[in-house]
């Protein structure tokens, strides 16, 4: 445990210091609501309304992939009932209003907000081309400020939601709590407060849908409003120990809420939006220098280079700062620099974001399944069981069980290769997901951690965001399937013996049918059928064994 955390005497800033690590970097002049002009929407090219039709259900279903999993058909009934449900869930915006684009209503009390619409292109992309997908962020990039701010909540005229603006020009604060941000330097008047700054996951949704879909355009259509989002979050909400602030707006009702100042979900939340910007830089580079633009392509490729090291810093602090080492865990951080011991699932976003060392990862893992820990019939909870005031019900973020926050934990176990945990954790989360749908008839924004019920609040029909539980969950971790469309590569990790497959996946522009039969073992070969209408790279693991295979036409494959 480094120094700093138990330090006494002397401003905040000045133990952060204290700690060794560099922080000037951090700690420049503050960036003003209207430092870059007046123009609402000006980083992004749409202004006017291409939504188009929404798309007709019983059409739809005969054109949307089709998971095979028969050993389990409760886990297909309930993939189906999510696409139903997201269907009814869109919307076009009224005529008048500011929206440029489509979108899905999730009971948010009639607002459009940034975090659930990231999250839900994280399964309609699946869809690329037949629904609503990663365009729904326009309407965010549309009403983005002049110096980067994108407010988390719009209402449905598409103006930011009004508690979350700093009408008062106010230095950075809380409108629930009242209090300003302690930053431990001066602090910037932003034209929102602390609650509609929180969780930039835009960039983590434009770079999984490059991945599902391989639109390059589309990196170069919203780079800027991605870079200029990052770093007014970088300079709004940067801590001068180089950490960043979060607030209730992030897990609203958390025990680590009283005395929380820098968030390890917010930190490594900045960490993950700048390697996957740090990764599109280069898709946006080659497409302005494919349009004669070789300056602005260089430009580009320095811009990404800056963000993947701003990424290896800002990593650097977190685990000086954040790690406990006797607990093997993530926290978050009080104003003075010490911890908050309150183990939730926050810290999981460490593995997702690349920011913990593989000896961490492997600890953090181990959390996760542990009964004693975040580990549940349901998967993963928010809070650690043991913890006083966990909630047997759910209680929001007191235990309740959030597919989205599932999704965010098993990439960040395959990331650090546990993929067999992550195959693990899925079927535990989709099969309490569909006793749940059984019962109920409905897919449930949280569920109790038993895995019977829905959580207690949560709202029904909320697909949306928990579109990802059935949907995404079930193709990527159950199945095994996930794509790399820029290199037109389909990867495939069969964990199971029993017959399984996808009709109808979309890999980028191109359709792929495969399934495998059942066979005695994961020992014994794995006999593959695969139809592509376009050639693709198929990478296939099993039991330990892995090989590449060309695929043209229809052809079968054993490893």
């Amino acid at each position: 445990m480094p120094a700093i955390i138990h330090a006494e005497g002397g401003s905040p800033a000045v133990r952060w210091r204290q700690s060794g690590l560099r922080t000037t970097s951090w700690t420049g002049a503050a960036l003003m609501s209207v430092s870059e002009g007046s123009v609402r929407g000006a980083y992004f090219s749409r202004t006017t309304y291409q939504g188009g039709p929404l798309p007709d259900w019983v059409q739809l279903r005969q054109k949307l992939p089709r998971p095979l999993w028969p050993l389990d058909p409760a886990l297909e009934d309930t993939y189906w009932l999510a696409w139903e449900t997201a269907v009814a869930n869109l919307r076009r915006p009224a005529a008048g209003q500011a929206l440029v684009v489509n979108y899905l209503d999730s009971c948010v009390e009639g607002r459009l907000r940034l975090a659930d619409t990231a999250w839900a292109t994280m399964f309609t992309n699946l869809a690329h081309g037949l629904v609503p997908g990663v365009e729904m962020l326009d309407n965010f990039y549309h009403a983005q400020h002049p110096d980067g701010e994108i407010c988390q909540d719009l209402e449905p005229n598409g103006e930011d939601h009004g508690p979350w603006v700093n009408r008062e020009g106010r230095p950075l604060f809380s409108r629930r709590s009242g209090r300003a941000v302690p930053l431990g330097r001066e602090a910037p008047v932003p034209a929102l407060t602390l609650d509609g700054l929180n969780q930039p996951l835009a960039a983590w949704a434009e770079r999984e849908s490059y991945r599902q879909t391989g639109d390059a355009s589309r990196v170069a259509e919203v780079w800027e409003p991605l870079w200029h989002q990052h770093r007014s979050m970088g300079e709004l909400l940067r801590h001068a120990s180089g950490l960043i602030v979060a607030d209730w707006a992030a897990m609203e009702n958390s025990p680590r809420n009283p005395g929380l100042c820098c968030g390890v979900d917010a930190s490594s939340q900045h960490v993950l939006s700048a390697r996957c910007l740090a990764e599109l830089a280069p898709v946006a580079a080659r497409q302005a220098e494919a349009a004669g633009q070789g300056r602005r392509g260089l430009e580009l490729r320095q811009q990404g280079l800056e963000l993947a090291r701003e990424a290896d810093e800002l990593s650097e602090r977190i685990r000086a700062l954040m790690w406990d080492e006797q607990a093997g865990w993530f926290f978050d951080l009080r104003a003075d620099g010490t911890r908050l011991p309150v183990p939730t699932i926050a810290a999981a976003w460490t593995l997702v974001a690349g920011v913990a060392s593989p000896e961490q990862a492997a600890r953090l893992a181990n959390w996760l399944e542990d009964p004693r820990g975040l580990g549940t019939p349901a998967g993963p909870a928010t809070l650690a069981t043991a913890w006083e005031g966990f909630d047997h019900r759910g209680g929001f973020y007191r235990g309740a069980v959030w597919p989205t926050l599932v999704l965010m934990v098993l990439r960040g176990l395959r990331r650090y290769g546990y993929g067999d945990l992550a195959h693990r954790l899925a079927l535990g989360h989709l099969g309490a997901l569909a006793r749940v749908m059984a019962r109920t008839g409905q897919i449930w924004e949280n569920y109790a951690p038993s895995g019977d019920a829905p959580g207690r609040p949560a709202r029904p029909a909320f697909v949306g965001q928990s579109g990802v539980g059935p949907i995404t969950i079930l193709l990527e971790f159950v199945l095994g399937l996930w794509a790399n469309a820029p290199l037109r590569q389909l990867t495939w990790e069969v964990r199971t013996q029993a017959f399984g497959g996808c009709e109808r996946y979309r890999l980028g522009g191109t359709r792929v049918q495969i399934q495998a039969p059942s066979r005695p073992s994961l020992a014994d070969p794995l006999c593959v059928t695969v139809e592509s209408d376009q050639p693709i790279q198929l990478l296939l693991s099993t039991g330990g064994r892995q090989a590449t295979f060309r695929v043209t036409g229809r052809q079968e494959v054993v490893l």
